[in-house]
């Protein structure tokens, strides 16, 4: 409200700040107008609450009297609220999810609160609060930073514009990071299943092939057992074995590979 009324025109925050003596020559006017101006622009951002104790007021100056005791703390309730943000601003400290542009806001509030209760901040108390509260991600920068011999002579826009751009940096290479791993585990995953696959279908050409043989190994022995058994005369219903091809199902004299 003070910048409020103070873009009016200096006259008419002076007459919120000294009052006016009300005269009927053009000056007298003058200020009176201002005066109203001024009453106007305060009433007009009030709450319901607080406009209806003002309106008994007779001059700007006489309102804002009534604000100022109403909003700037007597004495034991500020030192109340400045110990609250004083402990606050000891306690800060970035959290892991949350980038530099957002805590570097929450600093700023920080500070606005207590010098809104009469208590100024260093700037370079907050620049080496800051430093000190960054997660270990920002430690190689803290330490470019510290090493400067003007560092007492940054800026918390400066500082802030300076992290901003190296955790770009940093998010920017651990996505690049990520993606190569990504790949790489990815094309290695990939060519072990094809390993797996291959193994795995040579194994069963060679099960199948063994089982084959075995079969025919166990059909010869079978047919020879029976041979012997009935004086060469095979009586079983298992296939024979051609002894001009080697295949099975049928005599050598009626081999369709015999000729």
């Amino acid at each position: 409200m003070h910048i409020h009324l103070l873009a009016q025109g200096y006259k008419v925050w002076e007459i919120v700040q000294k009052g006016f003596t009300l005269t009927s020559d053009e000056q007298g006017n003058k200020n009176m107008v201002y005066d109203a101006k001024a009453k106007d622009l305060i009433i007009s951002g009030l709450i319901e609450f607080f406009y209806l104790k003002v309106l008994s007021f007779k001059t700007a100056k006489e309102v804002w009297g009534m604000l100022e005791n109403i909003y700037a703390c007597v004495s034991h309730v500020k030192e109340a609220k400045l110990q609250i943000f004083k402990e606050k601003f000891e306690q800060l400290k970035m959290k892991e999810d949350e980038d530099i542009v957002a805590y570097v806001q929450r600093v700023n509030e920080t500070i606005n609160t207590l010098e809104g209760c009469g208590e100024p901040v260093d700037t370079k108390i907050v620049v080496r609060r800051i430093l000190i509260t960054l997660p270990t991600r920002f430690n190689p920068k803290v330490s470019v930073l510290e090493d400067r011999s003007n560092l007492t002579y940054i800026s918390i826009d400066e500082l802030n514009e300076i992290l901003t751009a190296y955790e770009m940096r940093i998010k920017e290479e651990d996505g690049t990071s990520h993606l190569e791993t990504t790949f790489v585990s990815s094309n290695k995953t990939s060519k072990d299943k094809q390993s797996l696959k291959e193994k795995t279908c040579n194994c069963k050409d060679e099960e199948k092939k063994e089982d084959e043989e075995e079969f025919a190994d166990k059909e010869f022995s079978y047919f020879t057992w029976k041979m012997r058994k009935s004086t060469r005369k095979f009586k079983g219903k298992l296939s024979l074995i051609c002894f001009d091809c080697g295949e099975v199902g049928h005599f050598s004299a009626k081999c369709p590979q015999k000729d």
